[in-house]
C-alpha cells in the first residue's frame, strides 16, 4: 500500500505510458477469472457508473470485506454502502469514472481508474486517479486496497 503525507514532496519520476505497465499477460482468461473479472465489472458499475441497485453489493463481497487506503484498514459491511454512496451523491453531483485497464490473475485483479469532479473540494482536487487491487473468494471481493497518484495528476 502507498501512503502520503499531503505535505509530501513530489513523487519521483514521471508516470509510466500505458503500454509499459502490467501485471500478466495471457491469451484468454480461466473460467474462476472469468468469473472474478464480471464482479469487479457490476462493481464499477455500481460505484462509477451510479448504479442504484445497492442490494447487489451483498451478492459481490463478502460480509464484511477488508478496505486498505489512505486511511488506514477497516472492514465494511454490504449494508453500510447504499447510504455512503448516496451521501457522496449528494456530495459530488456530475462524479464521471472510468477504468483505464483491469487486469484479472487468479483470485486477483488490479484496475487503473481516474476519476473527475465538477466541483473540487478543499484536499480534493478536479482529478483523481488510482490504482486499485481485489482478492477474490469464491467470485466474490474479499479484499482490496486503493493507492492513489497525487491530486490531479493523471495517467499521461
Amino acid at each position: 500500500m502507498a501512503n502520503r503525507k499531503p505535505d509530501a514532496e513530489p513523487w519521483p519520476s514521471s508516470p509510466r505510458p500505458r503500454e509499459q505497465w502490467s501485471i500478466a499477460s495471457v491469451a484468454t482468461l480461466s473460467v474462476d477469472e472469468e468469473a472474478n473479472l464480471k464482479t469487479l465489472t457490476r462493481w464499477a458499475d455500481l460505484y462509477q457508473n451510479r448504479s442504484d441497485d445497492f442490494e447487489a453489493v451483498a451478492e459481490l463481497t463478502t460480509d464484511p470485506y477488508v478496505t486498505h487506503g489512505g486511511g488506514g484498514t477497516s472492514s465494511e459491511w454490504p449494508e453500510e454502502v447504499a447510504p455512503f454512496l448516496i451521501g457522496f451523491r449528494k456530495l459530488s453531483p456530475g462524479y464521471e469514472g472510468q477504468f483505464d485497464d483491469v487486469f484479472v490473475v487468479g483470485d486477483l485483479a488490479a484496475r487503473r481508474l481516474s476519476y473527475r469532479f465538477p466541483e473540487p473540494l478543499p484536499n480534493r482536487g478536479s482529478l483523481q486517479s488510482s490504482v486499485t487491487i481485489y482478492r477474490f473468494e469464491d467470485h466474490r471481493i474479499a479484499e482490496y486496497w486503493n493507492i492513489y497518484l497525487p491530486i490531479d495528476q493523471g495517467w499521461d
